[in-house]
């Protein structure tokens, strides 16, 4: 695999469950469809074969860009960018189809602002992927009857593989003519693809000339005597040159006196433009791999700080930062506090926080795991928590998690479709319909209801694979209607699933095919 991308809580992570903004957002400055398809490396329809969240694995149907290594048939691991406030668990199932525009390494920085959100143990895997999609962009589904393909004005599949072929088998020239035009468009000449009313006379006539240039250098040349009548301006002018920018902007920069823009800044974009490389010292190769960060070796004297930390509760500033280091080198504490916890309740922030509190301590609990997870599993006041104890005690003393699993079902709500879900995971069908309760409810509408959207996406994708595997068609949930614009679930419009179950249950065999590679990272 050329490359793996986790989203793992950074040390001190749960502070931000405390301290985070409390407006959800997050803005992008998207890219174009021009650049989405001459800048990434594979560009194609692609079927998914085995179901999953944020990455699953897909094969190429057409292969529009790279055909030699991304043939017809390969079977590619694709992963999709996630985000706090939604999707933090984009899936694909099997037989679903997306137009991709996917990249090798990280696809380019296009977020703008945002604000924090909190843990999300589902980031917490590390499955390798091929390709990666940017944030909020690069799939379309179903591609065959969609009518809009990214922000182009093309309506059908067949207008758009044209375009796109066209704009990928031009010359350098025309490439850079296209992409200037549109980054001008984008930004000087529109606003969220709409026109600007009321241009005044110097963009009139500069969008004038950028509709008649012949040569990418006339609309670079005209940029870079543009008047710029606020600071945003400039820094219009750089965004346009910078990300459409080649060989004949690179020209003009060097040879136009004429230019508004200054020579700092002339250099700056065209640094960007053509960006110099890192030290080879820097870069690591095939045979030897970036060396890893050292690890910091703790010794006694820093855990009674910690300890002292945690004794004050989680109000206090450093609680937090104790809570994780001490789960990793001296769990005991951390245990006999999350054994009493319970869950303040104060915010919807607080609905999920037993989850991600007992996941952490699951995944990065440092000694003694079993006995803290058996505890924990049995006597824990949060249900939550318990639950979490059970699935993670699974990668320790499987047939121990497996017994505590069978009686936490019966917790009410969320935490007992957790216990459930584990199970069927691991081939136990008299937990499905346990599992399948998960459905009865769509859940809240807010970022409070992402959650258990979150447990419903990981109950698909189970059903998925597992019909897939056995030769039984989905259950109704209306995933497949090619006239929904998005293929995946939709929590406002549930089916009962529980009338499905008993009709196939015999014959459906439980898979979860990335089970094995979450065991060995011992990660829910």
């Amino acid at each position: 695999m050329r490359h793996q991308q986790s989203y793992q809580f950074a040390l001190g992570g749960f502070l931000v469950l405390l301290l985070a903004c409390p407006s959800p957002a997050t803005t992008i400055d998207p890219l174009t469809w021009e650049q989405l398809v001459l800048g990434s490396d594979f560009v194609g329809i692609v079927e998914c074969t085995t179901a999953g969240g944020i990455v699953a694995h897909y094969k190429v149907i057409e292969s529009w860009k790279n055909q030699a290594e991304y043939p017809k048939g390969k079977t590619l691991a694709i992963e999709t960018a996630v985000n706090y406030w939604e999707p933090q668990f984009p899936i694909a199932l099997v037989g679903n189809r997306f137009l991709v525009t996917a990249y090798r390494a990280s696809p380019p920085a296009t977020m703008m602002s945002t604000t924090s959100g909190g843990g999300v143990p589902l980031w917490w895997r590390n499955t390798p992927a091929d390709l990666l999609l940017p944030l909020f962009q690069g799939r379309v589904p179903y591609p065959e009857q969609s009518t809009r393909f990214f922000d182009s004005p093309y309506k059908s599949l067949q207008k758009f593989r044209d375009a796109a072929h066209a704009l990928l088998t031009a010359d350098e020239s025309s490439r850079e003519l296209i992409l200037l035009r549109a980054l001008t468009y984008k930004y000087l000449f529109t606003s969220f693809g709409r026109p600007l009313p009321n241009l005044d006379k110097e963009k009139v006539n500069l969008k004038q000339l950028v509709d008649e240039a012949k040569s990418p250098a006339t609309i670079a040349s005209a940029l870079m005597q543009l008047k710029h009548k606020a600071r945003s301006d400039r820094w219009i002018v750089v965004n346009i040159l910078s990300q459409a920018g080649g060989t004949a902007t690179l020209e003009a920069l060097s040879q136009d006196d004429s230019s508004t823009l200054d020579k700092k800044t002339k250099q700056l974009i065209i640094d960007r433009i053509k960006p110099s490389p890192s030290p080879e010292s820097d870069q690591p190769t095939v045979d030897e791999p970036r060396r890893p960060e050292k690890v910091k070796v703790v010794v006694a004297e820093d855990l009674e700080p910690w300890r002292s930390q945690l004794a004050l509760g989680p109000k206090q500033r450093g609680f937090w930062v104790a809570f994780e280091n001490l789960t990793q080198h001296d769990p005991e504490p951390v245990a006999t506090w999350l054994k009493g916890w319970t869950n303040p309740k104060q915010s919807w922030r607080d609905a999920d926080l037993g989850h991600v509190l007992g996941s952490w301590f699951g995944w990065k609990c440092g000694a003694d795991r079993t006995k803290h997870l058996s505890t924990l599993a049995d006597s824990a006041r949060d249900d939550y928590v318990r639950v979490a104890a059970a699935v993670y005690l699974c990668f320790e003393d499987e047939q121990a998690g497996i017994q505590r699993l069978r009686k936490l079902t019966k917790l009410q709500g969320d935490p007992g479709v957790w216990a459930a879900l584990t199970l069927a995971r691991r081939g136990h069908k008299d937990a499905m319909p346990r599992a399948l309760q998960v459905f009865e409810s769509s859940g809240r509408s807010n970022m409070e209801g992402v959650p258990h959207g979150n447990l419903q996406k990981r109950l698909l994708v189970l059903l998925s694979n597992s019909c897939s595997a056995s030769g039984i068609a989905m259950p109704d949930f209306d995933l497949n209607s090619k006239a929904k614009k998005d293929p995946l679930f939709d929590r406002n419009n549930l089916t009962d699933a529980q009338q499905w179950w008993p009709k196939h249950q015999d014959r459906i065999k439980l898979t979860d095919p990335w089970l094995p590679l979450l065991a060995k990272q011992r990660v829910d």
